[in-house]
């Protein structure tokens, strides 16, 4: 499970998360007009489970509030627009978001050694 594979994982959470709901073996989405397809596998629940988490746990309002429009598919630029932020502000705690969200993926062993070397710095 690489960084932006975790990235995926937000960006279409919702469909992940009712195709998980449904019990169902994939998400199945349009995006555009090409059909997506995201395999629900044990990874990809436990990344859900880690977000509600991190949610539940998080004790600024404003980043919950981030959070939840994240999940709910709007886009970075709506975000910033309507939640009153810098776009450095709103980049920076995305990253720690994404960054807390993958500490726990890599202490929960979803990540391997050789992943995490090949994450590329810059």
């Amino acid at each position: 499970m690489t960084k932006d594979e975790v990235g995926i994982v937000i960006k279409r959470y919702r469909f992940i998360i009712r195709a998980i709901q449904q019990n169902l073996p994939q998400a199945v989405f349009y995006s555009g007009e090409r059909k997506q397809i995201i395999e629900i596998s044990e990874e990809v629940k436990s990344i859900c489970k880690f977000i509600q988490i991190i949610y539940e746990n998080e004790v600024d309002e404003w980043v919950k509030s981030m959070i939840k429009c994240l999940l709910q598919g709007h886009k970075d630029t709506y975000i910033i627009r309507t939640k009153d932020c810098s776009k450095n502000l709103f980049y920076a705690r995305k990253s720690a978001f994404l960054g807390k969200l993958f500490n726990l993926c890599i202490y929960n062993n979803l990540v391997t050694y050789e992943e995490i070397l090949e994450e590329k710095i810059a």
